[in-house]
């Protein structure tokens, strides 16, 4: 919503990627030095892999938005950084066998359309010690309960036709509510997504824990 604006007017959208890219890198036992030549393969906005290139990692960038891809190509060509951006459905995309040294996916497993046949994919592309991040909506919280409620009434209402003026009026009416009045926070922005995101799963962590260690994986 706000890339034109990223780290300047809006000043919580890639400096707080960095902060919570950071603190999950701690969690899977790395320092942001390890970072340098490693291959990183991410799905998203760019964001996330935009600050992996910035430490002089090489990445293989997904998204199923063709602006995203084209946003970030131009972004690496300017910057003269080392990313590959892809614009398509990871399920038909091929990104190889023991390929990468990390695979950063924050909030994208809940989006995918066959999410356990993704996660094949993407256990077969780590190299033998490589680390994967998996950031995933829980089951159980209330707050997916109240999100998935209006999913269903949107689309058993055809409601969707109404789409530029209902993620209007959310963005005005959250933004009074919960971000004092900015509708330029990035939380307008998370549930847009949640509400309009083509999938939305919910998981409990042990069942990702269980496929995980099927495949041969091993959780941190």
């Amino acid at each position: 919503l706000f890339r034109e604006k990223d780290g300047s007017k809006i000043s919580n959208t890639d400096n707080r990627a960095s902060d919570y890219i950071i603190h999950s890198l701690k969690k899977m036992g790395l320092k942001i030095s390890d970072l340098k030549n490693k291959k990183v393969f991410n799905i998203g906005t760019g964001r996330e892999s935009r600050f992996f290139a910035n430490k002089n990692a090489h990445v293989m960038h997904v998204d199923i938005s063709k602006e995203n891809v084209s946003y970030l190509k131009k972004w690496a060509k300017k910057n003269k950084k080392n990313i590959e951006s892809v614009a398509g459905n990871i399920e038909n995309i091929e990104i190889g066998k023991n390929k990468f040294d990390i695979i950063f996916l924050a909030g994208i497993y809940q989006h995918l359309e066959k999410p356990a046949y993704c996660l094949c994919k993407f256990i077969n592309a780590l190299k033998p010690k490589g680390k994967m991040y998996m950031g995933f909506y829980r089951s159980g919280e209330f707050k997916y309960f109240i999100v998935d409620a209006i999913r269903y009434i949107l689309d058993n209402n055809n409601e969707l036709i109404k789409l530029k003026k209902i993620s209007k009026d959310i963005k005005i009416i959250n933004s009074i509510i919960y971000t004092l009045g900015n509708s330029n926070d990035y939380q307008n922005s998370r549930v847009l997504d949640d509400f309009f995101v083509p999938k939305k799963h919910n998981f409990h962590p042990r069942d990702i824990i269980h496929d995980i260690k099927a495949l041969g994986g091993k959780v941190h």
